[in-house]
C-alpha cells in the first residue's frame, strides 16, 4: 500500500486530510462488520 505521504502527494491534499478520510473509512468499515440484529 501507499504511505499517508504518498497518498497526500498523489491527491494533492494535506496529510491530515488523508488521515481523516482513512480514520473515517476504518470506522465505517468496523461498523459495517458488526453483527446486525435481525
Amino acid at each position: 500500500g501507499l504511505s499517508v505521504e504518498e497518498v497526500a502527494t498523489t491527491l494533492d491534499v494535506p496529510t491530515g486530510t488523508v488521515k481523516a478520510y482513512t480514520s473515517r473509512a476504518l470506522a465505517s468499515l468496523a461498523a459495517a462488520l458488526q453483527p446486525q440484529p435481525h
